[in-house]
């Protein structure tokens, strides 16, 4: 488990703990409170093109199996 979800759940001794749905409501309210209060920017990293590609090789993999 990794990223959002550990940020949620994970204590500060990384440890996951179980918690209530209105826990883990809480949890899931401060986490986004924190994180909107410094905003990055999405940032692209891959090539246009190669995306493309690699979108037309997946449509290409899936129509042969079917």
């Amino acid at each position: 488990m990794g990223g959002i979800a550990l940020a949620i759940l994970a204590g500060p001794n990384h440890r996951i703990r179980q918690l209530s749905v209105i826990g883990a409501q809480a949890a899931i309210n401060r986490y986004v409170a924190e994180h909107n209060d410094r905003p990055t920017p999405a940032v692209r990293k891959a090539d246009p093109a190669s995306v493309i590609a690699a979108i037309n090789r997946g449509k290409q993999a899936s129509e042969s199996i079917h």
